[in-house]
């Protein structure tokens, strides 16, 4: 009977260990950690911007109010991940703040780019924003038919730099139809308010 606690008190051990481990192990996957956030920027397109919700009611409008910190919003109508990085060459020096979230990927969907263009594209947004500091947080999108296999290469890119992983934000509406064309929809106030609360759940230990 005294042997059986011991083995249970040691595999507890070893488990919750290993749980610490993990624990650990996720936070040092995350580059540049800031000691105090005091300013969050938003970096994307439509579903940044806002021009598909309704009036105050946009994703990083929402996330301001759960952070309680400033979140400025630099989204822009149908931006890709290329037009994105040439705004963010000519804008960049301008923009301040130590945690930046990007939601970029929805129009190369759409467009069609191709994925490794998209990964270009995206590795220098991310190496542009690492080398000023920021943590990064990047939230993905899955539109069939080919979303599954460009949010799998996606976040493997984020492990690569080192950049926290929001997962697939993809608005429920947003589909392709049997002819391959895009289709999304203004967004409902539930919808911004999920994608904000995902966001949040993933950078609240850093707030």
């Amino acid at each position: 009977m005294k042997s059986q606690k011991v083995g249970f008190i040691l595999l507890f051990a070893v488990a919750l260990g290993y749980l610490l481990f993990q624990n650990f192990k996720g936070k040092q996957q995350v580059k540049n950690i800031p000691d105090q956030v005091t300013h969050i920027l938003t970096f994307g397109d439509n579903l940044t911007l806002g021009n598909l919700a309704e009036p105050n009611r946009s994703y990083p409008s929402i996330l301001e109010k759960l952070a309680g910190k400033p979140v400025e919003n630099k989204g822009a109508t149908n931006e890709t991940t290329e037009s994105a990085l040439a705004r963010l060459q000519a804008e960049g020096s301008h923009l301040k703040g130590e945690l930046v979230i990007i939601t970029l990927g929805a129009w190369d969907l759409m467009t069609r780019m191709p994925l490794s263009e998209t990964l270009k594209n995206l590795a220098k947004i991310f190496e542009f924003f690492l080398e000023k500091g920021y943590l990064v947080v990047y939230g993905g999108f899955s539109v069939p038919p080919t979303g599954d296999n460009w949010l799998m290469a996606i976040s493997q890119l984020c492990g690569e730099y080192k950049v926290l992983y929001a997962g697939d934000l993809t608005p429920i509406d947003w589909t392709y139809d049997a002819k391959g064309e895009f289709h999304f929809s203004p967004l409902k106030s539930e919808e911004n308010e999920r994608i904000a609360n995902s966001i949040y759940e993933k950078i609240k230990r850093y707030l």
